[in-house]
């Protein structure tokens, strides 16, 4: 939080607002303080850089959650061919649907006309299926605390119940705010009217969230449909 918060208003302070880009912003601040130290040539390799530590941040982005959802296939709570790996271990099946789904995504970029916009909403959309994920998190923990109370956990939040529910409940409000702020379009950007960037917002979070809801109701009704009879009375 510290590195984040004093690194954006550094950001802030040496760029003014009406300059700052949120696709380029980052080597426009390395550009300004190196020009006036008067070392304007480390620009170039500082990018290579930069550029080094985005695809090894990449990397695992896109590796675990295809390697996460390949793991539930093979529980059998998602279609189990979505679960296919190579002989490495790679899920190649839902890398190839990451990587088409990520093209699809990427012409925003061509049909908004600010790039800046264009990877705002991008981030938007990243960020509130995030907090929806964390949500869902301190919600578990609160409801498997009350229903499971007897499983070995190698942590448990001090407090007891008490405790449990204040450390989720602070994190359920905090997500909530978060959630709320986030369909907020931002006044430095031209996002258009803010109905339709609000219903694209929330359209791209309920197509985005809804495959494990789907996939764990098709496994319910697949369960019930093979049990044998009389198991459900």
């Amino acid at each position: 939080v510290v590195f984040s918060v004093v690194g954006s208003l550094f950001h802030a302070i040496v760029v003014p607002s009406g300059e700052i880009s949120l696709v380029s912003g980052t080597m426009e601040l390395f550009s300004r303080v190196l020009d006036r130290l008067g070392v304007g040539w480390a620009v170039a390799p500082l990018a290579l850089v930069v550029a080094f530590g985005g695809i090894a941040h990449l990397a695992p982005w896109i590796l675990g959650p295809a390697d996460g959802v390949a793991s539930v296939a093979e529980q059998g709570s998602v279609p189990g061919r979505l679960g296919r790996r190579n002989a490495r271990g790679v899920p190649v099946t839902l890398l190839l649907l990451q990587g088409g789904a990520g093209t699809v995504f990427t012409l925003l970029f061509l049909l908004v006309p600010s790039v800046s916009t264009s990877y705002w909403m991008l981030s938007a959309v990243t960020a509130q299926i995030v907090i929806v994920m964390y949500g869902l998190m301190f919600a578990a923990v609160v409801r498997l605390r009350h229903t499971r109370p007897d499983v070995p956990r190698p942590y448990r939040i001090p407090g007891g119940l008490p405790g449990v529910w204040a450390v989720g409940g602070l994190g359920l409000l905090g997500c909530a705010f978060s959630f709320v702020l986030g369909f907020v379009p931002p006044g430095q950007l031209a996002t258009g009217d803010t109905a339709t960037y609000v219903a694209l917002l929330a359209l791209a979070v309920v197509v985005l969230s809804a495959p494990p809801f789907v996939f764990a109701a098709l496994a319910r009704r697949r369960g019930a449909r093979d049990a044998p009879p009389g198991t459900g009375d």
